[in-house]
């Protein structure tokens, strides 16, 4: 998956966007939203949490309208920069047909924790985190999985 923000087309150049889009798209990968507000709002807002539910559907809309004109292939998934959402974000993206999943995990046992003096069952295992995004990527047109948390077994860390 690649996530792109394509509220930058207004201030770089517009064709260099859609021709990475397509290129990415033609070699099998997913283009997806990634909002930052601050490239289509002309004030100091930079979270979506930040506009209202109207100007979030507003931005959302027309970078879904972007990737779709662009990759001829609607966007499944979507990013908020620096977690920046609110609800209204998944009112929005819910009204675009686009499903919302929160993945929270607790300490996930990466190279970030190498050289820890603590056990590897003290940690959540890579593969749990990823197996249960694609569990929650492969529920039906009609269901969303809209959070997922997981934690060590023997408690956070």
């Amino acid at each position: 998956v690649f996530f792109m923000n394509t509220s930058e087309k207004n201030i770089f150049n517009e064709s260099s966007y859609r021709n990475i889009c397509s290129s990415l798209s033609k070699r099998g990968h997913e283009i997806a939203i990634h909002s930052h507000p601050e490239w289509v709002v002309n004030d100091s807002r930079v979270h979506m949490w930040e506009l209202n539910f109207k100007e979030q559907l507003s931005v959302l809309n027309e970078m879904k309208e972007d990737i779709t004109n662009w990759t001829g292939i609607a966007p499944i998934s979507h990013r908020a920069g620096a977690y920046g959402l609110n609800l209204d974000t998944f009112k929005a993206l819910k009204e675009l047909g686009i499903k919302v999943t929160s993945v929270l995990p607790g300490a996930v046992r990466t190279g970030s924790w190498d050289g820890t003096l603590l056990p590897d069952d003290r940690f959540i295992k890579p593969d749990d985190v990823s197996n249960s995004i694609y569990s929650a990527y492969d529920t039906s047109k009609g269901a969303t999985i809209e959070e997922i948390i997981i934690r060590p077994q023997l408690g956070d860390i």
